[in-house]
């Protein structure tokens, strides 16, 4: 692709004064307001330090002025005329973009939307960027639109298709810039907004990959609290698996305290609305019917699924032979006990599986990218039976 260079140094130069902005800048907001109101406008960001900052000043003359320190970049502060409004989206509510620059913004009465912000160069070339990507956004939506009409799983699964090819392009955009300019405000920004696509190891990797300073920037600091609480999870592994009694969709009675006895059990936390979780559903039905007659269960239990005839739906269609329950308040549905399985194994995302012992010890926790991590776990198990 050809690049004109009077544009491409003009690039250059905009991504050079975005990078390297240090840490002990400040932001100068420089605010033109136009219309009737004589009172306090409220700016709320979040600071260098992570923490939530509130500060007002009064509009004298139709002007505001602000000033403070940000983490390099975060993409939601906002400017107010109610303290107490949360939304973004209201006639005099806005959020935006900052970076420790001089900023000039111009607001109206009643039309906070038509928002005129200069100066956050970091935004300028974020905006760009984005453009850059609109075509990819654009066709994903338009596919998750069509999705929500349909109920023919097989037409589902064919949109999320192709809505994986469009992500697809978009995550290896991404890559390809944060890979190039490791210390770029917009690099956190995207390895952040990406970091459920990857393993826990290759969240690692690519957060070290990035700068100093862009590490302990406020994306930088996301990214790390999402290692930490990975880690966490990951700490599970050789506890005791947490305990439940319920029913199953014939209701009967399952207690894992009385199947893990006898067996290895593998948790499958699934829904019938979530295609990745439903697309790995072959390969279980493989590896049951390789290790059932060794020592081998699996226990499904559907998160969030509120409509109980499409759950059912979803287990006959996938063929899905084994114990098959209802976490969290849903179990209520079928006159079960007030649990919730999906909290007390901290499942915040799915699919996930939980492999257990005979002991009831958690051997292995293992999300959507780790089919093969898990393959080889149960061959590792069942190699000498």
């Amino acid at each position: 692709m050809k690049i004109q260079l009077k544009l491409f140094s003009l690039f250059l130069m905009v991504i050079t004064n975005v990078t390297v902005k240090a840490q002990d800048e400040k932001f100068i907001i420089r605010g033109i307001f136009e219309g009737d109101y004589h009172g306090y406008i409220y700016l709320k960001y979040d600071n260098k330090y992570g923490a939530k900052v509130k500060d007002s000043v009064m509009i004298e003359n139709g002007k505001f002025n602000f000033e403070g320190q940000v983490n390099c970049y975060i993409q939601r502060a906002s400017l107010r005329l109610s303290s107490t409004s949360l939304r973004c989206d209201e006639p005099n509510a806005v959020c935006f973009g900052l970076d420790n620059s001089i900023v000039d913004i111009k607001l109206a009465y009643n039309q906070f939307q038509k928002i005129q912000v200069k100066g956050v160069l970091t935004s300028v070339i974020l905006k760009t960027y984005l453009q850059r990507q609109r075509k990819f956004v654009t066709r994903i939506k338009e596919y998750k639109e069509k999705q929500i009409k349909l109920s023919d799983f097989d037409s589902i699964k064919t949109l999320e298709m192709r809505i994986d090819k469009y992500s697809e392009k978009l995550f290896n955009m991404d890559r390809r810039y944060w890979r190039k300019k490791p210390n770029s405000n917009i690099s956190p920004f995207l390895v952040a907004r990406n970091s459920s696509i990857f393993s826990d190891t290759s969240l690692v990797q690519v957060f070290n990959s990035l700068s100093t300073l862009q590490q302990n920037s406020y994306y930088g600091l996301l990214i790390k609290k999402e290692i930490k609480g990975r880690q966490k999870l990951k700490n599970l592994i050789g506890t005791k698996a947490p305990l439940f009694k319920t029913r199953d969709d014939s209701n009967n009675i399952i207690s894992l305290d009385n199947i893990y006895k006898d067996k290895i059990v593998l948790l499958d936390f699934w829904a019938s609305w979530c295609i990745p979780c439903r697309a790995s559903h072959p390969n279980l039905i493989s590896l049951y019917k390789k290790y059932k007659n060794k020592g081998f269960e699996i226990i499904g239990i559907a998160a969030n699924d509120h409509e109980e005839m499409k759950w059912r739906e979803a287990i006959k269609k996938d063929n899905l032979e084994w114990i098959n329950i209802l976490s969290i308040a849903d179990a209520k549905l079928m006159g079960l006990n007030n649990i919730d399985i999906g909290a007390n194994y901290m499942i915040t995302e799915i699919p996930i599986k939980i492999l257990i012992d005979k002991n009831g010890t958690i051997l292995g926790r293992y999300d959507g990218n780790e089919e093969k991590e898990l393959d080889k776990k149960l061959k590792e198990i069942f190699s000498n039976k």
